[in-house]
Order: C-alpha cells, then sequence, then structure tokens
C-alpha cells in the first residue's frame, strides 16, 4: 500500500464519516456536544457498520461507527487489499462527540445530528504498508504494524476532514435495524445540513 492509495481511499471516506472536504477551511476549536440543545436518541446508540465495499483500486473498505449513550461518537474505517475484507492493511479512526436534534419532515422520519470530529488515528495492519510508510517517511515518524498514531490536524496524510477536527451538520434515520445518513455532494459543506439520505445502509451490530 503506498501513500497514494491511503490518499485515494481516505476520499471514499468523506460520506462514511459525513464529512465534506473543503480545502480552502481553517481548522477551528471544536466545541463539545450542547447537551443542552437535545438528549441523546436512544435509536442510535450502538455499532453500526457498513458492508465490505470494494474500492476503486481493487481492494476494499469496511466501516464501522458506534455512538455511545454518554454523546461520544467512533467511527472505524479498515482498508483491505482484497475484495472480501479479510487481509487488513489499515485503519483509520476518527473520535469525538455527537448530540441529536429535531425530527424532520424532509426527508421522512429522520432527525438532525451534528458530529463534532476531535481525534484522528492511523494504523496499519501489515508490513508492506509500513514499509511503505517508512520509506516515504510519512508524518516524520516510525511507524511499527498494529500501533496507532495520532495524526490530528497534520497533512502528512492528506489535507482531508478525517485529520483535522471538523464539526459537521448531518441528519440521519433509523429504520428497525438499519441506519441512514445524509448524504454529501460535491456542492455539500460541513457547515450546510444535507436535505437528502444515503443511498449506503448500516446495520445494526450491538447495543452500547
Amino acid at each position: 500500500m503506498t501513500v497514494k492509495y491511503i490518499l485515494s481511499v481516505m476520499i471514499v471516506l468523506y460520506v462514511a464519516t459525513g464529512c465534506k472536504s473543503e480545502k480552502s477551511s481553517k481548522s477551528e476549536p471544536i466545541p463539545a456536544a450542547d447537551s443542552t440543545r437535545s438528549t441523546i436518541d436512544p435509536s442510535l446508540v450502538g455499532s453500526w457498520a457498513t458492508k465490505c465495499n470494494i474500492d476503486q483500486l481493487g481492494g476494499s473498505v469496511y466501516s464501522e461507527t458506534l455512538f455511545s449513550a454518554a454523546g461520544q461518537v467512533t467511527h472505524h474505517s479498515s482498508l483491505y487489499t482484497d475484495t472480501k475484507c479479510t487481509q487488513k492493511s489499515a485503519t483509520i479512526s476518527i473520535k469525538g462527540t455527537y448530540t441529536t436534534g429535531s425530527s424532520l419532515t424532509n426527508p421522512a422520519n429522520a432527525k438532525e445530528l451534528d458530529l463534532y470530529y476531535t481525534n484522528s488515528i492511523f494504523t496499519p495492519h501489515n508490513s508492506e504498508t509500513v514499509s511503505q510508510l517508512n520509506i516515504e517517511k510519512a508524518c516524520k515518524r516510525q511507524w511499527t504494524i498494529n500501533v496507532g498514531q495520532d495524526i490530528t490536524e497534520e497533512t502528512c496524510l492528506g489535507d482531508t476532514p478525517e485529520n483535522r477536527k471538523t464539526k459537521s451538520l448531518q441528519i440521519y434515520r433509523v429504520t428497525n435495524s438499519t441506519l441512514q445518513i445524509g448524504a454529501v455532494n460535491e456542492e455539500g459543506s460541513n457547515s450546510i445540513r444535507p436535505n437528502l439520505l444515503s443511498n449506503e445502509l448500516l446495520t445494526k451490530k450491538s447495543n452500547l
């Protein structure tokens, strides 16, 4: 896996994390979730996962998002060298807080979701990834298999929402054991709440 591969797959993660790339924007202090604004929706609490998706370079991506009852959110996106999500090469973990808000009439049965991402951790899982990162001196540090390193506010693996402190206005809809997050199109923005839901369904794996 090359650093170029890592950057290309991170683009795929924009929609999964509810983020939109905004190259001209600068990082600003991210406030804690406002508990006075809303209560945590119990239907959102739990672990939600995508299916194994084949990426554009012949590998695959699997993502899982955990919403806790205490208002914490953690998003893991793992990259695989095969198409069946069995040979893991790297994981990007994004952590922060969230609040849920008002119910919406359009889309029907959807609700407001505010995400506050504050930390980004990148973990390589195989020798090829580690070797390439060290050859390219990525982030000017030494990389080790299965040891995560904080890349928050760094651009060494690309200037993307995944490695910046980011507030994202989102929407979601829970239907039985499936979750849909708002769709982010090319004209979208983290500061503008989407009005359409993504076609991708996340399946509930467990309660937290």
